[in-house]
């Protein structure tokens, strides 16, 4: 019996050992994360003491069905018995592993660990395979299968339970088959008390890569899965009673009175929409970075007005898409493209302009279906969509499609017979993973990030030789151009996801249409990028009843607020204060609030986040 016992002890431990042994690997990997400076080393250790109970109860769960084989094995000890367990053993091994290893691949560039929206991506692995290196995806998937191996002979060679010849009396069978599963269920559940363990069991540190460390990544991913296919039954955001919600986010938008600003000296002119892959503000030096990374912009918006404070609604393109061309915010959980049975609930930037006599047009390097962003755009009702099989096999591509350069130059060739006025979107690639622009790095300093912040300079350089063969066609002195980011990227200042700072996002309008009294102009309100249609649509005179999520940022009564969805709940940011906030743990992961603010702008940014999770419900 005593042996029996200590081979289940050892077996439970090699759990124990394997997720240790990837919790190393992860800040091993991520140290310039984890371990920014020498002060956060120790710190760095108590991830394994803070994971210890999600560790545990990862192990219990996984640990659960050979424990009932074992008890079967007990009082009816069969050989095959012991082969079911190793298969088992075996397929939990390869699962692990490979979460970990995905999750260690897309922790660069979403810094957040693998959850449920993550796993869209893993229904379509070309995309991932071109999002990243050939090298990087090889390393990663060559890492994995060796470590898979190594885990599995070492099962082999001092975890496996072999059979065991029971002496013991049946009273003592009896009391192990009532205890263990007990032991086993209070390790499921993190103890006996009311509430069950969660990941904020694990967090322990200002650091967010260390608290991502310290959460079992088998266990996040896996109850992230089951907390959102429960939720979606209902709206998971709900906080208020409905009628209380709706009417607070009615008071949000409500303006006193309108007193637009008309920018625009022309009444119909051409729009060039161009959507920058990736672009944070904190790149842009004109919004205050010292690295000269984007010196086109920022001779540009001399002549333009500039967005000096303006956010994006989520983090992935697909979201951006549907926040600047339908007004509609990014929501948690999962992401409007994904949904193509909602989008005749949906107002159209681009329909909307269509009906005004426009040509329109939507130009990318790469692939659309990336993200189900091709049928978005195609319910927009684009009348030509450019993509990357559209182009030439001779011109220049990455991995991930036609570079920045040839987009533009490909767009100026085109609209040499464009029908005026036109409306024309284009959405830039070369900064986006895997970053193997054309061109020699310009930033050559050791700086974090560098191959995405030379990926961003390259798209200005591009961008700067797109407008110098623009200035020379005929419709360029009745074009007004609007550059705007689909999302933000981690760049050299590092901040965290969950921050404000990461969300914010340049957008600028400038050309020859611009009245010259409001050229060079700065917008220091508090905006998002879903504000782009109804601003854009107010400057045409066109109607924007059709889109309550945006705002017309001329009109100086406008409300000012922003909001970003954090995958389990949101951001919020008003003129008095701001916050973020995680609904599935009820918990404030950063606030600054003048406390006789405080409950008017929770009130506001929850009910906001309930709102709009509704309506996508409804729809």
């Amino acid at each position: 019996m005593r042996q029996f016992v200590f081979k289940y002890l050892k077996y439970l431990f090699f759990w124990l050992l394997l997720f240790a042994f990837y919790r190393l690997l992860f800040i091993v990997v991520y140290h310039r994360l984890c371990i920014p400076d020498i002060g956060l080393a120790r710190e760095a250790l108590f991830a394994f003491f803070y994971a210890l109970k999600l560790d545990l109860s990862m192990m219990a769960y996984l640990a659960a069905i050979p424990m009932l084989i074992l008890l079967v094995w007990m009082f009816f000890p069969k050989r095959w018995l012991s082969k079911i367990i190793d298969g088992l053993t075996i397929i939990n091994i390869i699962a692990y592993s490979f979460i970990a290893f995905g999750e260690i691949g897309i922790y660069n560039e979403w810094r957040t660990k693998l959850n449920y929206k993550a796993l869209v991506y893993f229904q379509h692995p070309q995309e991932i395979f071109n999002s990243t290196s050939t090298v990087t995806f090889f390393l990663l998937l060559a890492g994995a299968l060796v470590l898979i191996a190594f885990w599995i002979w070492l099962y082999y060679r001092s975890f496996r339970y072999a059979k065991v010849e029971l002496t013991a009396p049946w009273y003592f069978k009896t009391v192990f088959a009532v205890v263990i599963p007990m032991v086993m269920f209070y390790f499921m559940r993190g103890g006996f008390m009311t509430i069950p363990i969660s990941q904020s069991q694990s967090w322990y540190s200002k650091n967010q890569a260390l608290n991502d460390a310290a959460v079992n990544s088998g266990w996040n991913l896996f109850q992230n899965i089951i907390d959102m296919q429960s939720l979606l039954k209902g709206n998971p955001f709900k906080s208020y009673p409905d009628a209380m919600a709706i009417q607070t986010v009615k008071e949000l938008h409500k303006v006193e009175k309108d007193t637009t600003i008309n920018v625009l000296s022309k009444y119909r002119p051409n729009i060039v929409l161009i959507i920058l892959e990736s672009w944070s503000a904190d790149l842009v030096g004109v919004l205050g970075d010292s690295l000269n990374i984007t010196p086109n912009f920022d001779r540009l918006s001399k002549d333009g007005i500039l967005f000096t404070r303006l956010y994006s609604s989520g983090n992935r393109s697909q979201q951006g898409m549907a926040s600047i061309l339908g007004g509609f915010p990014a929501i948690p959980i999962t992401t409007l493209t994904e949904h193509p049975e909602k989008y005749h609930r949906l107002p159209s930037l681009t329909q909307d302009i269509n009906k005004e006599g426009y040509r329109s047009s939507f130009y990318f390097g790469g692939q659309l279906i990336y993200g189900n962003i091709k049928s978005y755009i195609m319910y927009n009702q684009f009348h030509r969509i450019v993509e990357g099989d559209d182009f030439n096999g001779s011109i220049p591509r990455g991995k991930l499609g036609v570079h920045d350069e040839f987009l533009f130059n490909r767009h100026i060739e085109d609209m040499k017979t464009e029908p005026q006025p036109f409306f024309t979107a284009m959405f830039t690639l070369s900064s986006h993973s895997p970053y193997d622009q054309p061109i020699k790095n310009k930033i050559t300093k050791d700086v974090p990030e560098k191959d995405f912040v030379n990926s961003a300079w390259y798209t200005d350089y591009a961008l700067g030789k797109y407008i110098e063969s623009a200035r020379k066609q005929p419709w360029f002195g009745n074009t007004l151009f609007i550059l705007v980011a689909d999302h933000s990227h981690v760049s050299h200042h590092q901040h965290s996801l969950q921050t404000f700072e990461y969300h914010r996002i340049p957008m600028l309008w400038f050309g020859p249409v611009i009245k010259p009294e409001y050229r060079g102009m700065r917008i220091d309100n508090i905006a998002s990028q879903t504000d782009l249609p109804a601003t854009l649509l107010k400057q045409l005179g066109l109607n924007i009843s059709l889109y309550p999520w945006s705002k017309n940022l001329f009109n100086p009564y406008s409300p000012q607020f922003a909001y970003f969805e954090s995958n389990d709940g949101l951001g919020w940011k008003t003129s008095s204060g701001y916050f973020v906030y995680n609904k599935l743990q009820d918990r404030f992961l950063d606030k600054k609030i003048k406390p006789e603010d405080e409950e008017k702008i929770v009130k506001e940014g929850k009910s906001y986040l309930q709102e709009v999770f509704r309506e996508f419900l409804e729809y």
